[in-house]
């Protein structure tokens, strides 16, 4: 097991406290997963349009007139008929995308 130093900083009051203690490796993938987690969004799905483009995020809403999308650049409003199909992305593929991705 390897140990890192804790490094210190002076605090407004004079004492000293801890910045960073020892971390294993374990754990440091871990606090990147959930990092990565709260960053990106939970679940990556495909929307395929009618002119061929696609938009990537998350389905946030969907009903018989409009289909809402989340993506990294803000929410997409699409009309209905110009969605030919959606791809969606399962919990488990997405955790293991991201899971890789902080690695």
């Amino acid at each position: 097991m390897c140990s890192i130093p804790a490094r210190t900083a002076t605090s407004p009051g004079g004492g000293r406290r801890a910045i960073l203690g020892p971390m294993r490796p374990g754990r440091r993938a871990l606090l990147a997963l959930a990092v990565a987690a709260l960053v990106t969004p939970a679940r990556a799905d495909v929307v395929h349009l009618a002119n061929g483009r696609t938009i990537g995020g998350r389905v946030v809403e969907e009903d018989a007139e409009r289909v809402v999308v989340k993506t990294p650049a803000g929410r997409v409003t699409l009309p209905r008929r110009d969605v030919v199909r959606i791809e969606r992305e399962g919990e488990a593929r997405t955790l293991l995308r991201e899971a890789r991705q902080a690695a």
